[in-house]
């Protein structure tokens, strides 16, 4: 996560608030990819519990939120526009967009990822956040 959690992606002076909210969910994109390459390479020699995945991905998008905040406050210019929520919505959405390409592999892990969406499906009604997810 760190390498892609540039301050200039979150910077409100530069970015619009869904160009901000479209950075995060692309990070998030290569987080889920990377994450199931290595679940899959580690799958030859263990089995991880899909409660244990479920752990990582969590930890990962509350790491995601501090990131942002700290490398914000570095710079000194501009203030985090996106809440909490939001990133964890952003990010709960990417890796679930990610391992239903995978739905054989990552069945139990799905089951458990999208009830976490849940209580976030006010949130991820605004304009900006559905600009970030969509495809086209």
């Amino acid at each position: 996560m760190r390498p892609k959690c540039h301050p200039i992606f979150f910077d409100a002076t530069i970015n619009s608030p869904a160009t901000i909210k479209l950075n995060i969910y692309q990070a998030f994109l290569l987080c889920a990819m990377k994450f199931h390459c290595y679940v899959r390479e580690l799958s030859t020699w263990c089995n991880l519990h899909p409660k244990t995945c479920l752990s990582s991905i969590e930890g990962s998008l509350r790491y995601m939120h501090k990131l942002m905040k700290r490398r914000i406050f570095k710079i000194k210019s501009t203030v985090l526009l996106v809440s909490k929520q939001e990133v964890q919505w952003l990010g709960l959405t990417a890796y679930i967009r990610v391992l239903n390409r995978k739905k054989s592999r990552h069945k139990e892990l799905l089951n458990l990822l999208r009830p976490k969406l849940k209580p976030f499906s006010r949130s991820g009604g605004s304009p900006e956040l559905q600009y970030a997810v969509d495809d086209s």
